[in-house]
């Protein structure tokens, strides 16, 4: 036979308590993914910046300014992050947290409609046909992936900063 349980002053001081501990549960794991996103797009725009890449060295020509242009290699493993020309695929990555529940990061995260850099960002990503009539085939640079495998340590450690400096 089930009991009654009696909720007297003291019991409502405790139940909203624990309703007050749960938003700051919710306010720190907010406030950690906005530093863990923050970091992931940091980490991938340093590795698309990094030197040297290791693919076809290109000369490119833009008006009267020539230079050379090093491409990145997916052939080797791990693939090399997408090398940074027109710095379209650069610009589009971000990030967005929706409240304690979700992260969302990669190329126009922050954006609903970009574009051609949303679909460069996703064969960057997975491989696929590219180019004009889609003769070129390119294999899957995986950057997104890397740099979240990259970045797990940091999501543990911003999660108990975060969450017991909202506690105390």
């Amino acid at each position: 036979m089930p009991k009654a349980i009696k909720i007297d002053a003291k019991g409502r001081e405790t139940l909203i308590t624990i309703k007050r501990l749960q938003n700051k549960f919710e306010t720190g794991i907010r406030r950690a993914g906005y530093l863990v996103g923050r970091d992931m797009v940091a980490f991938a725009k340093d590795k698309m910046k990094e030197r040297p890449k290791t693919g076809v060295t290109r000369l490119i020509r833009r008006g009267k300014i020539r230079r050379n242009h090093t491409a990145s290699n997916a052939n080797i493993s791990p693939p090399e992050f997408p090398a940074s020309l027109s710095g379209d695929l650069w610009r589009s990555l971000a990030f967005k947290v929706r409240g304690s529940k979700q992260l969302e990061f990669g190329a126009g995260a922050q954006k609903s409609n970009i574009g051609n850099a949303f679909r460069y960002a996703r064969i960057q990503e997975l491989g696929g046909q590219a180019g004009r009539g889609r003769k070129t085939k390119i294999k899957g640079r995986h950057y997104l992936l890397q740099t979240i495998n990259a970045n797990t340590r940091n999501v543990t450690v911003h999660m108990q900063i975060e969450v017991i400096k909202q506690i105390k």
